[in-house]
């Protein structure tokens, strides 16, 4: 059960994603906010234990930047594909007072054009659209170009109302990685990869 105090806090952040949403046009489903997201809050937990003042993060596919945003620390960079998303994030960061940088970046055509020298870098809720080929090819560029002892946090799913159900070891099959799970329930996992080098 959830302390009272949760549900002002989220009717209040859902209505002003809604507003936001009918704003600028972004899809529907961005105006779910983090706090019923139990994945969410196991990513951010587990990276704000990893992270440092001066660490840097990529979120690839950032939508309105729910997970970003909490992050302990200072050099944060948000990539989505959608400029309408985007311009959603840019006026809630503006008056929630978060600094994050904001980037139009489509993962499936754009992979060169991004240096992946971050600490880490978070691909969430959005692989199970994107075919296995184009995502382990990015995801090896994103591992030879990751700031030493850098940490991909990627999720896979594990149900047949999605695209795509990647299997992990198959995204990083011949890579010397070390994979943790972050979080798991019966539809989503959460993994952090760590290259060894």
């Amino acid at each position: 059960m959830r302390p009272i105090k949760y549900y002002p806090k989220e009717i209040a952040f859902r209505a002003t994603k809604y507003l936001l949403v009918l704003m600028t046009g972004a899809p529907k489903w961005h105006i779910a906010t983090t706090y019923n997201k139990d994945y969410s809050a196991a990513v951010i937990s587990y990276l704000n234990n990893c992270l440092n003042q001066n660490s840097s993060v990529a979120e690839i596919g950032c939508g309105t930047c729910d997970i970003l945003r909490p992050l302990e620390c200072s050099h944060k960079i948000g990539y989505d594909s959608d400029p309408r998303v985007l311009k959603a994030a840019s006026i809630l960061n503006a008056v929630l007072f978060e600094k994050i940088r904001l980037y139009q970046f489509d993962f499936t055509n754009n992979q060169s054009q991004i240096k992946w020298n971050f600490d880490v870098v978070i691909l969430i809720n959005w692989t199970h659209e994107v075919d296995i080929n184009i995502l382990k090819n990015g995801l090896i560029t994103i591992l030879n170009q990751i700031n030493d002892g850098g940490i991909i946090v990627i999720d896979s799913v594990k149900s047949k109302d999605y695209k795509f159900n990647h299997n992990i070891e198959t995204l990083f099959n011949g890579e010397d990685v070390v994979i943790d799970t972050i979080f798991s329930n019966k539809v989503r996992d959460i993994y952090s990869v760590t290259p060894v080098r």
